[in-house]
């Protein structure tokens, strides 16, 4: 596939003409812009012409599946997986906080025991301030 750009720099329609490619950099119409993806640019103004791109999603439970097409071809396609595991994620998340001391960021259960937060102001090793 080789990606052409138009004189100003704008993106065209993707080709695999790769003759025609090929002699137009000989002949100096077009120069290398990149050789990974490898893309040319055009030195000579071009028509205007369009064609019509349809870009088709469908998401699924686990992965998003994407592609682009014109009416002959396929110029796209894609998957893209989506996080799993958010939910236990949360629960581990909510049970570390959960022993932490609230506004302060600090677990006094590790540093006083298991019952620091009844002895919280009753003892002078034990205070509510951070």
């Amino acid at each position: 596939m080789v990606y052409v750009l138009s004189k100003e720099g704008k993106p065209l329609m993707p080709t695999e003409r790769y003759g025609k490619a090929r002699r137009m950099l000989r002949d100096g119409r077009a120069k290398v812009v990149k050789a990974k993806p490898f893309t040319i640019q055009l030195t000579y103004e071009t028509t205007k012409y369009t064609q019509p791109i349809t870009l088709g999603i469908d998401a699924g439970y686990q992965s998003i599946g994407f592609s682009a097409i014109t009416e002959k071809k396929e110029l796209l396609a894609g998957e893209c997986q989506l996080l799993q595991g958010q939910v236990e994620r949360n629960r581990e998340r909510l049970m570390y906080r959960r022993q932490m001391e609230p506004g302060c960021g600090v677990n006094h259960n590790e540093i006083y025991g298991d019952d620091a937060k009844a002895n919280i102001g009753r003892n002078r090793n034990v205070s509510g301030k951070c």
